[in-house]
Parts: C-alpha cells; sequence; structure tokens
C-alpha cells in the first residue's frame, strides 16, 4: 500500500456465449463493470496508511460509528465480569 501509487492489474475471462457481437458487448460491458467497482477499492487502498493506519472513505462513517458502539459494549462486558463479585 503506498499514498496514491496503487495500481489494479486486471484479467477478464468471460464463458464463450452467442455470436461473436454478443461476446464483444458481454467483454466491453462486464470489463466497465469490473473496472468501476476496482475502482472502489484503488481509491480505498490509496488512502490507506502503509504504517498500518486504517482505510476510511465517506462511505465507512456509519460502519465505524456501530464498531465503536460494539467496542464500548465489549469493554464494558469485560469490565464487568473482570470485577470480583461480592457474596452477600
Amino acid at each position: 500500500m503506498s499514498d496514491g501509487k496503487n495500481v489494479m492489474h486486471m484479467l477478464i475471462s468471460i464463458k464463450k456465449v452467442g455470436g461473436a457481437l454478443r461476446r464483444a458487448t458481454d467483454y466491453v460491458l462486464f470489463g466497465l463493470q469490473t473496472r468501476q467497482a476496482a475502482g472502489y477499492d484503488v481509491k480505498i487502498w490509496n488512502g490507506m496508511k502503509p504504517d498500518g493506519g486504517g482505510a476510511y472513505s465517506k462511505y465507512d462513517k456509519l460502519v465505524l460509528k456501530y464498531r465503536a458502539f460494539y467496542r464500548s459494549w465489549v469493554d464494558r462486558v469485560a469490565e464487568a465480569t473482570a470485577r470480583p463479585r461480592r457474596r452477600e
């Protein structure tokens, strides 16, 4: 991972169905779809820090909020079970 220097190489394989025009159309459409989806991955990789930091995009905010909320509850449970209980 490097700051803005990531490159994705793709190899597309499509099952031969129909004639040459159909295969060419499938190849172009599938290639464009794959390229678009891979573009999101490259943006995430470009946002990663080489020192092990996180990769965050604007779409990650809700997931990160949920992760923090979940972590707070896990920490509370861990604290409660770590404390010795008083017997009465």
